[in-house]
């Protein structure tokens, strides 16, 4: 019963305080809504910009996809694999197919892993502490793609932020 009226007097303070200041009511619910509103944004955005991105590569490279994944077998390779796999190399290195970027200060990349095959060079940062690079790293499931090979759920997928 005591737990009840600690709770209902709370209540009251709050709702009190809401009343007494509207204004930072109001700009603290409009910060949250702008808040919810910005992440579902990058999401969607994120979304339409790998459903694109999927969509030019296979106007570009045909339907015809390939999944590199990792293989439960262990053993040697056989000469047909690794014919394929120097193919591939030559392939992936051929300036003919491969893009290559350089980052200024601000700059922002979206790639969906699961259409485009990115890689990247030796970096050496600056020694100096303040002219060394500040990169982040966010990796997202979209509700909308199907589970990776051996996930069983969603929730085993890869949801990771790193900070370099």
């Amino acid at each position: 019963m005591q737990l009840l009226r600690y709770l209902a007097t709370a209540g009251g303070l709050a709702f009190d305080s809401i009343r007494a200041h509207k204004l930072r009511s109001f700009l603290t619910l409009l910060g949250v809504i702008i808040g919810v509103a910005s992440v579902i944004l990058v999401g969607a955005a994120i979304d339409g910009l790998g459903a694109y991105a999927e969509q030019i590569t296979a106007k570009a490279f045909g339907t015809d996809s390939f999944l590199i994944a990792q293989v439960a077998s262990v053993g040697r390779l056989t000469r047909k694999q690794i014919e394929a796999l120097d193919l591939f190399d030559e392939l992936a290195n051929s300036p003919q197919l491969y893009l290559d970027m350089e980052f200024e200060p601000g700059d922002i990349q979206f790639l969906n892993n699961r259409a485009i095959l990115h890689g990247r060079t030796d970096y050496e940062d600056a020694p100096e502490i303040a002219t060394r690079r500040h990169m982040l790293r966010l990796w997202l499931q979209m509700p909308s793609w199907p589970l990776l090979p051996g996930s069983p759920t969603a929730s085993s997928q890869l949801t990771c932020l790193s900070r370099r």
